[in-house]
């Protein structure tokens, strides 16, 4: 801490630790928001300079019980001017009660809003109904709408939206849809929309959303008011779904033809659409000279698919009419599934960007992604990384654009690849591991989920409760250390449970043995079930030996 004494006042500038602290609120991550706020307990001029960013991003969810609600209730109505400090709102799970409404009316300053009904523990969360909001919550929405010039809104997993509540956010320039569906219901006769609807500088449009934007774009070609503007629209970000390729591929097309402007396009693309070629007939000459950044997300789950979904032919279409200054390409191969490692296949997009139609491309990057759980799965790995020395010559020559293709398995896969390759199964021949050599292989392991974690997290969506004491830490089973995931190896059964506990779940969290996996015994931990297996809970287990753990009530 930079103190001489707690609650005195610091040696150096105000001014200074002001810079830190709201550094440490920029970067956003779990532990400096843990500096932020463990520096706010130093002492009253620190207090009063934390604040302001402890509270400028509010996460209120109904699902976690009545703490978070509750807990930021009680702050307001101690001290209602920490509501200034609000400028983000992330509501859920809580469309019901009167907790709501009495903080939603405290709050004047808030730009960006997230809303809506969100199961951290689902896949695929289920919808919200829109008509089941009760009246006084939508009425205390429709208020404080009023009063907060909202500039961002993201609307999360509703169903029934009516869509002309867009009309309610006149500033409104970034816009999100997230497992959204808008009500089906006739457009009023004689109706009129506001002069000016929101003009849109950003639109993400994800996780099974294309249909509700599909509707948006049809009351507009139906002869309806105009929802929301999309001339003036900058930032597209937008994914497609499985198997509905056609209706994905018009939704894509037709906010292109609305837009004028466009400046990033980024497209994940699921299978079921497997040609990305008319792009190039819906870019307006405007955004060809306005596009600086595109990004094509392609998930190729069969040999057949051009792993650049034919969008090399919307380059070769644009050549000389444009101003790209950044292409990439994050290609996922889909489990089990091959695709051509044919250099012929792969170097197309290294003929296009070879000639002189692309006058300020800087920077080129095709990333692939191998998701692949099979034995043998290692020769295919490397025929993808051979194509980075075969496929594209003319690109890596190139001085003027910074060319980068890479290869990685999935994050978690790859941990549980490299096992087997070093022979860590126990259906291996022998086991060639030395102490030292497991040694450094844990400490990648560790340092690997560690960072998956840390990516997706964890700490923030789920915890322990009640909290874990100090000599405990909060830990969610997971595989390779407990079982598989959607797409990763299914959870054993029966006997097979020893077979992962022995290898990943003893060794790494050293509960009884410091043997390499496959060579140490297991003991199960309290607690364990089979429903453990379909749905872990979040456990308080000791840091240092004896090693137990305690479940938590969630």
């Amino acid at each position: 801490m930079i103190m001489a004494v707690a609650f005195s006042q610091p040696l150096i500038p105000l001014d200074i630790i002001e810079l830190i602290m709201e550094q440490l609120a920029n970067d956003g991550d779990t532990m400096s928001q843990r500096a932020l706020k463990a520096s706010a307990l130093a002492c009253r001029a620190f207090l009063l300079i934390c604040r302001k960013h402890i509270f400028s991003s509010i996460r209120l969810d109904g699902q976690e019980g009545d703490w978070s609600i509750n807990e930021f209730k009680r702050i307001l109505e101690k001290d209602p001017a920490v509501a200034r400090y609000v400028r983000q709102l992330h509501y859920f799970n809580d469309f019901s009660g009167k907790r709501g409404p009495r903080i939603l009316r405290h709050l004047r300053r808030v730009r960006e809003l997230t809303i809506g009904s969100v199961d951290r523990m689902e896949y695929s969360p289920s919808r919200k109904d829109w008509n089941t909001f009760s009246h006084p919550f939508r009425q205390s929405l429709r208020y404080f709408i009023q009063y907060n010039d909202i500039v961002a809104l993201s609307l999360v997993s509703i169903s029934n939206l009516p869509m002309y509540i867009l009309w309610s956010f006149p500033n409104l320039i970034d816009l999100e849809l997230f497992n959204v569906a808008v009500a089906s219901e006739a457009w009023p006769k004689k109706f009129r929309g506001p002069e000016r609807p929101p003009e849109l500088s950003i639109l993400r449009v994800r996780h099974w959303s294309i249909r509700a934007m599909q509707d948006i774009l049809h009351a507009v070609e139906s002869g309806a008011s105009q929802v929301c503007d999309l001339s003036g629209l900058q930032d597209l970000y937008l994914e497609t779904e499985d198997g509905r390729g056609g209706r994905s591929l018009d939704c894509i097309n037709s906010i292109l033809r609305s837009s004028r402007s466009l400046r990033t396009l980024e497209l994940t693309i699921y299978p079921g659409l497997v040609c990305l070629e008319t792009l190039s007939q819906n870019l307006t000459e405007e955004s060809l000279q306005t596009l600086k950044k595109i990004t094509i997300g392609p998930v190729i789950d069969g040999p057949s698919l051009d792993p650049y979904l034919h969008f090399t032919q919307v380059l070769e279409q644009i050549s000389g009419k444009n101003i790209l200054e950044e292409i990439t390409f994050d290609i996922q191969i889909d489990t089990d599934c091959h695709c051509s490692v044919e250099p012929t296949t792969w170097e197309q997009i290294d003929t296009v960007l070879s000639g002189k139609g692309f006058p300020s491309l800087r920077r080129v990057l095709i990333q692939v992604t191998v998701a692949w759980y099979s034995p043998g799965h290692h020769e295919f790995h490397s025929g993808v990384e051979s194509l980075g020395s075969t496929a594209f010559s003319r690109l890596m020559e190139n001085k003027e654009v910074d060319f980068d293709f890479t290869v990685k398995l999935e994050e978690g896969v790859q941990v549980w690849a490299e096992g087997e390759e070093l022979g860590l199964s126990d259906d291996a021949a022998a086991l060639t591991l030395s102490a030292s050599e497991a040694k450094d292989v844990l400490a990648k392991w560790t340092t690997s989920v560690e960072s998956l974690m840390g990516w997706l997290d964890w700490s923030y969506w789920v915890k322990c409760r009640p909290a874990c004491g100090y000599e405990e830490m909060c830990y969610l089973p997971t595989w390779p250390f407990f079982g598989g995931g959607p797409r990763g190896p299914r959870p054993p059964k029966d006997g097979d449970q020893d077979r992962y506990h022995s290898k990943f779940l003893n060794w790494v969290w050293g509960l009884e043995s410091s043997t390499p996996p496959g060579l140490g015994s297991r003991t199960a931990l309290p607690g364990e079930g089979d429903d453990d297996w379909l749905r872990p809970q979040p456990r308080c287990i000791r840091r240092m030996e004896p090693y137990g753990e305690r479940i938590s009530s969630s």
